[in-house]
């Protein structure tokens, strides 16, 4: 299948959740410093609990975070930036969405920076770019210094696919704190997305230098590779990933893709194998379960990326997570789409639209699911 067909699988309920997570990289800096966004928490405990956690966030190491995240909320119950990153460390779309809304409803005890990143991320999740564009870049503004808002502004440039402004933003953060480590990562996807592979991989090694003892930025890298056709240099790159953390999950998947476009899909579902016997929490698995999805649908095997499909419904069911179930039925449609099966494929569209329809989601929520069914209709 076509690579726009794996890309298409994205276009659901769990794309926007993922997305979410990516902004979420952006962790506030102390506020003993004037010009950096405070952290507003009553309790001493909490703000050192959460900077542990947005040391590992930072790194994009969720699962490791979350605990800490989990810790500063029960010190603080009211600490909005708690909640923040506790959604975006979520499992779920149903955890993710739940903390949001628990850190919005705190948004007015915390400071006017920390009020325009939370209700910024808000509007995204509800499909409003602009307004997420016109609080962020007030937080920008007001912490010219602070090189965590100049990443924060230059994720929503990411999100909206403006990678020359995301490359003015992410270079302002290196340029004021080197050590910074996130938007290395960012900056070298820019720079892959505009096809400007050398800048790419160059950044990309600065950021194995920056913290070589993790995980990410061989992940990173090996993603390049992976791009430009290197395949056993990408896996080996994957493998240093693993190396650090066996729990380090996008590099088996990272591999796993080198396998598929090697045309080695048995070899790319033992590695997914891998993963799902990893997995620490249903989101996990999750992810195991699509990406042999993708395995599946690039062989061309229709019956069993379909099955894969239904794993993943099966597990959101379990906890009524409405907006997974929504995305993986969308999922569905989309593969039976590009198998040529569009009556069967408006089905499963109507069905993943009735989902939402019929949940307690939010309205601007159910809005954005009625948009995403008319663009794949």
């Amino acid at each position: 299948m076509e690579e726009t067909m794996r890309i298409k699988l994205f276009v659901n309920y769990t794309l926007l959740f993922t997305f979410c997570v990516f902004l979420s990289g952006c962790a506030a800096a102390t506020s003993d410093d004037a010009a950096k966004l405070p952290i507003t928490t009553a309790s001493p405990k909490a703000r050192e609990l959460y900077l542990q956690g947005r040391d590992l966030q930072e790194k994009l190491r969720a699962l490791a975070a979350r605990p800490y995240f989990q810790k500063a909320v029960a010190e603080d119950p009211d600490f909005a930036l708690g909640h923040f990153s506790l959604a975006f460390t979520s499992t779920s779309t149903k955890e993710f969405f739940a903390s949001l809304e628990k850190a919005v409803s705190l948004s007015d005890k915390a400071s006017e920076g920390e009020r325009w990143w939370i209700l910024g991320a808000k509007a995204g999740t509800d499909g409003n770019p602009l307004k997420q564009r016109e609080l962020w870049q007030k937080l920008a503004e007001k912490y010219p210094h602070d090189e965590r808002c100049q990443n924060i502004l230059g994720g929503h440039y990411f999100g909206q696919q403006q990678y020359k402004y995301a490359i003015e933003q992410y270079e302002k953060a290196i340029e004021l704190n080197p050590e910074f480590s996130q938007p290395y990562n960012q900056l070298g996807y820019a720079y892959r997305f505009l096809e400007k592979y050398e800048d790419s991989e160059r950044t990309f090694k600065k950021y194995i230098e920056v913290i070589p003892e993790d995980p990410n930025p061989y992940d990173s890298y090996a993603e390049l590779l992976l791009k430009i056709g290197k395949f056993d240099a990408s896996i080996e790159n994957y493998r240093k990933a693993l190396a650090i953390d066996p729990l380090f999950g996008a590099s088996y998947t990272g591999i796993a893709t080198d396998y598929n476009y090697a045309g080695e899909h048995a070899n790319a579902r033992k590695e997914l194998q891998k993963l799902y016997a990893s997995a620490q929490n249903d989101g996990q698995r999750r992810a195991a379960h699509f990406a042999t999805t993708v395995s599946y649908v690039h062989e061309g095997n229709l019956e069993m990326a379909l099955k894969e499909q239904e794993k993943m419904y099966e597990l959101a069911s379990k906890i009524n997570d409405s907006a997974a179930m929504s995305g993986d039925v969308a999922t569905m449609a989309n593969i039976l789409l590009e198998f040529g099966k569009p009556d069967a494929a408006l089905m499963k569209y109507n069905k993943s639209l009735k989902i939402m329809q019929d949940s307690d989601n939010s309205k601007q929520q159910k809005d954005l699911a009625e948009r995403f069914h008319h663009s794949n209709l």
